[in-house]
């Protein structure tokens, strides 16, 4: 399908087509891509491609911000983002940081440790530890930004090893509820990075209250896409949902701030999408999905 032709299949009134036709002009980085989808946009019923179409038209936006402003508007129709030049400048931009500040701190933290006094109590060494988070953060994101392969995978095998991985301790319950069976396409990589942060959000919602109920973790199929779902009973979080997606964005102690906005950077490359919402009994909803065939 090219991109006249998802155009044209923007209006079809098959769900399946009008998600390949998002995902397809979600590569092309022109106004004329973008106009067509916000134009679907705005008369799109179906919930999941009301998630999907502003994903590929923020995917254009970002592609068209991060090129120099003196590519011409013909260069500009023209051009097609295969693979998503916002990834791209993404993992390039991040790559030269991290190659330029890891090896710099590195050094620091080993002048602290000669030259600063009770440098275990320190506040320097506090410093040097967030600092540590940060640049953690800086790689968390940069591996986001590049889809390394899609795979079929069983789900709930899935949740089972990153449950492993986050969930410290016996006291913490989670409740699985979905086919064993299920087998889902996606970058299993990404996903993890997404699902991993929501889960470590809701065992630590659940530590600081104290909520003896489960977190739930649910997953299945539409139609046209895939989901994993996280339901907590905590705290929820303070202010509008949106901006904690931010980078830096945290209230949390000992937290970069880059967790919620690496879930969102894995799940765009994979042109799905990730939220919160308030739970209805309380708690928060973290919700990833992504589109069915890969």
């Amino acid at each position: 399908m090219d991109r006249d032709e998802a155009i044209a299949a923007l209006g079809s009134d098959e769900p399946k087509v009008r998600t390949r036709a998002a995902r397809v002009l979600g590569r092309y980085n022109d106004r004329e891509a973008l106009e067509a989808l916000q134009r679907a946009l705005a008369v799109e019923r179906v919930a999941f491609l009301r998630r999907l179409i502003p994903a590929s038209i923020e995917r254009i936006k970002s592609t068209a911000q991060s090129r120099e402003p003196a590519v011409s508007e013909e260069r500009e129709v023209n051009s097609i983002s295969s693979e998503g030049q916002y990834q791209k400048a993404v993992h390039f931009v991040s790559g030269l940081l991290l190659h330029e500040i890891s090896s710099k701190v590195g050094l620091l933290k080993y002048s602290a440790q000669k030259e600063v006094a009770d440098y275990k109590d320190s506040d320097t060494r506090s410093n040097l530890l967030r600092l540590d988070a940060v640049i953690a953060g800086i790689n968390s994101l940069r591996d986001a930004s590049v889809s390394k392969s899609m795979e079929f995978f069983n789900v709930k095998a899935f949740l089972e090893a990153a449950r492993d991985d986050v969930v410290p301790t016996d006291a913490i319950r989670l409740y699985f509820d979905g086919s064993s069976g299920l087998e889902m396409e996606g970058d299993i990589n990404l996903l993890n990075l997404a699902f991993c942060n929501g889960l470590k959000n809701a065992v630590e919602a659940a530590v600081i209250t104290g909520n003896p109920e489960p977190i739930i973790v649910s997953w299945g199929q539409t139609e046209i896409e895939n989901y994993i779902t996280i339901l907590d009973e905590g705290d929820g979080i303070e202010g509008p949902q949106e901006a904690a997606f931010e980078i830096g964005k945290t209230n949390k102690k000992g937290h970069s701030g880059f967790g919620l906005a690496i879930a969102r950077m894995a799940m765009t490359t994979m042109l799905g999408t990730v939220n919160l919402y308030p739970a209805r009994l309380g708690g928060m909803r973290f919700d990833i999905r992504w589109p069915k065939n890969g």
